[in-house]
C-alpha cells in the first residue's frame, strides 16, 4: 500500500511539474517576449497633416466597395502614392458582391382593437428583398434565445435581441502582455460590442425553422442608433427580409409582440449585382528583393473616420517618410490600402495575385487599423467618446523576435493601453485569425496586425472627432520603429 501511495504521489508530482512547465512555456510564448534593442524612427509628419489625410477622405462620403466614394478614395490614395514617388502598376481591380437598398419599412397591427403604428427602423445588409407589397405575418418575439427550440416560427416575422458583450480584460492580463501604467484597461469592461457572427447565427437558425422576415432589435446598443452595417467575412446574401430597430423603439416591438393576434408588415426592396473595386498598391524598392507589405483598408458603409481613414492615413505618413528619407533601408516596401468590409476581399485578392511572387519575397506584413478613442457610455443613449485611445491590439506572428520588437516598441512609445496577442491563440480558440491581417498569417507570411475594436465604428457615429488625433504620431512612429529595428534581422529570423 505504501508502495501504491508514494508511486501515485511521484506520478502526481510529475504531473504538477509538467503542467508548471507548460504553463511557463505558454507565458514565455504569450507574454514574457525578450525586449530588443529598438531603431527609434520619427516620421516627418505632424498630426495636422495626417487629419488633413483623414477630412479628406471622409469628404467622399460612404466608401462601400465599389461605390463612387470608394473609387474616389482609390484614386486620391494612388494620387498620394504618386506624389510621393513611389512605384505603381495601377490598381488591381476585381468583381465583388454589391447590395442596394431602396425603401424599408417595419409595421406593426393589431386587428383586435384596429391599431396600426409604424416602427422607425434601418435595413439590414444583405438581407431580401420582399417586393414592393411587403410580407404580413404573425409577429414573434425571442429574446436571446439561440437555440430557439420547441418554438413555432413557421410563417412569422421573428424580432430578437441582437446580442452585445463586454470585453473583460482580467483574464487575458493574466496570459498576455499587457501594457497598462496607469490601470485604466478597466473602463474598457463598460463599453459593450456586437458580436459579429451573430446576426449570420440568428439568420440561418430563423430561415430553418421557417421563419419569413428578421427584426433585430438593437436593444442592448449604448446609444441610440439603428443604422447598424456588421462587418462581414460570411453571410453577404440572405434569403429572408430584415431590418436593424434602434434601443429607443425596442420596447414598443417587444410589447406588440406580446399581443395576441398581433402581426407585422416588413418592407425591404433592395437589389443585389457585381461591381468592380481594387487595390491600391505602390512600392518603395529597397536594396535587396525582399518587402515588407505595409496596409490598411479604405473602405466602410459610412463616412469612416476611424474605420478607417484613421489607418490609411498613418500608411499614408509612412509612405512619405520612408520615400523621403535619407537613411534608406535594406529591404523595400510594399504600401497598399484595399476594400475588406465584405468578406476580407481585398487581402484574399491580393494573396491570391501574389501568393508566389511578392508574398514569397515579404519578410513582414504589418497592418494598422481603427486610430479612434473609447467609447463613453451615458444614460440617455446619447454617443460621446472619451479622451482615452480605444484599447489597442498587436495581433502577431508566433515569433519572438516579432513579439520582441512590438513589445519594446510600445514600451519606448509609452503607447499605452495596449496587449500583443498571438494569432496562433486566437485561430486556436476561435477558428480564425483576427483583423486585416488575419489572412496573411493563415497564408503563412509572418505578420504584426494593430487595431483597436470601437463598437461605433459599425455605425454613422465614425466621425472624425472620434479619431484618437493625438495617437496618430505615435503610431505612424511605433510602425516606422519597428520596420527601421525589422531592417536588421535577416530573413529567416522573421520568418
Amino acid at each position: 500500500m505504501m508502495r501504491f501511495i508514494k508511486v501515485v504521489a511521484l506520478a502526481i508530482g510529475i504531473i504538477i511539474v509538467v503542467l508548471a512547465g507548460a504553463i511557463g512555456y505558454g507565458l514565455y510564448k504569450f507574454k514574457y517576449f525578450p525586449e530588443k534593442d529598438m531603431a527609434e524612427e520619427r516620421i516627418s509628419s505632424d498630426a495636422k497633416e495626417l487629419s488633413g489625410y483623414i477630412r479628406r477622405i471622409v469628404s467622399f462620403g460612404p466608401r462601400n466597395p465599389g461605390t463612387v466614394g470608394e473609387a474616389r478614395t482609390r484614386d486620391y490614395i494612388l494620387q498620394k502614392f504618386t506624389e510621393y514617388g513611389l512605384k505603381s502598376d495601377g490598381q488591381e481591380e476585381f468583381e465583388i458582391n454589391m447590395y442596394h437598398p431602396y425603401s424599408w419599412r417595419l409595421i406593426l397591427s393589431d386587428k383586435g382593437n384596429k391599431e396600426k403604428v409604424e416602427v422607425p427602423c434601418s435595413y439590414m445588409p444583405f438581407s431580401a428583398s420582399t417586393g414592393k407589397e411587403g410580407i404580413t405575418a404573425p409577429l414573434a418575439y425571442v429574446g436571446l434565445n439561440e437555440d430557439l427550440e420547441g418554438r413555432d416560427l413557421r410563417g412569422k416575422i421573428v424580432a430578437y435581441d441582437f446580442k452585445f458583450k463586454p470585453k473583460g480584460l482580467k483574464t487575458y492580463k493574466k496570459i498576455l502582455f499587457f501594457y497598462d501604467p496607469d490601470d485604466t484597461l478597466e473602463s474598457s469592461g463598460r463599453v459593450v460590442r456586437p458580436a459579429l457572427e451573430f446576426e449570420y447565427q440568428m439568420y440561418r437558425k430563423l430561415r430553418s425553422k421557417g421563419a419569413v422576415g428578421m427584426v433585430g432589435l438593437l436593444s442592448g446598443l449604448q446609444w441610440d442608433s439603428d443604422q447598424y452595417y456588421p462587418q462581414m467575412s460570411f453571410g453577404l446574401e440572405k434569403s429572408l427580409p430584415g431590418v436593424w430597430v434602434r434601443p429607443s423603439q425596442c420596447g414598443r416591438v417587444k410589447t406588440w409582440a406580446n399581443k395576441t393576434g398581433a402581426t407585422g408588415t416588413l418592407l425591404m426592396t433592395s437589389r443585389e449585382d457585381r461591381g468592380t473595386t481594387a487595390n491600391i498598391c505602390a512600392v518603395l524598392p529597397g536594396q535587396i528583393d525582399e518587402y515588407y507589405l505595409v496596409f490598411s483598408q479604405h473602405d466602410t458603409y459610412f463616412d469612416g473616420a476611424v474605420q478607417d481613414a484613421s489607418g490609411v492615413a498613418v500608411v499614408l505618413a509612412l509612405a512619405k517618410h520612408f520615400a523621403g528619407t535619407n537613411k534608406p533601408l535594406q529591404r523595400g516596401i510594399i504600401f497598399m490600402t484595399l476594400p475588406h468590409t465584405n468578406g476580407r476581399v481585398g487581402e484574399k485578392a491580393f494573396i491570391e495575385k501574389h501568393r508566389n511572387g511578392l508574398l514569397r519575397k515579404t519578410a513582414l506584413v504589418m497592418a494598422v487599423e481603427h486610430i479612434g478613442r473609447e467609447l463613453d457610455p451615458q444614460e440617455n443613449l446619447g454617443f460621446k467618446v472619451s479622451d482615452r485611445p480605444s484599447f489597442r491590439m498587436f495581433f502577431t506572428s508566433l515569433n519572438q523576435n516579432i513579439n520582441g520588437m512590438v513589445k519594446t516598441a510600445i514600451l519606448k512609445q509609452d503607447y499605452k493601453r495596449s496587449t500583443i496577442i498571438p494569432q496562433w491563440l486566437v485561430e486556436k480558440i476561435t477558428g480564425k485569425a483576427r483583423g486585416i491581417a488575419g489572412e496573411f498569417y493563415e497564408a503563412g507570411i509572418p505578420v504584426i496586425g494593430m487595431m483597436s475594436n470601437p463598437p461605433y465604428m459599425f455605425f454613422p457615429e465614425d466621425r472624425p472627432d472620434a479619431v484618437a488625433t493625438d495617437q496618430l504620431v505615435p503610431t505612424a512612429n511605433l510602425m516606422a520603429s519597428i520596420i527601421r529595428t525589422a531592417d536588421g534581422f535577416s530573413f529567416e529570423e522573421l520568418r
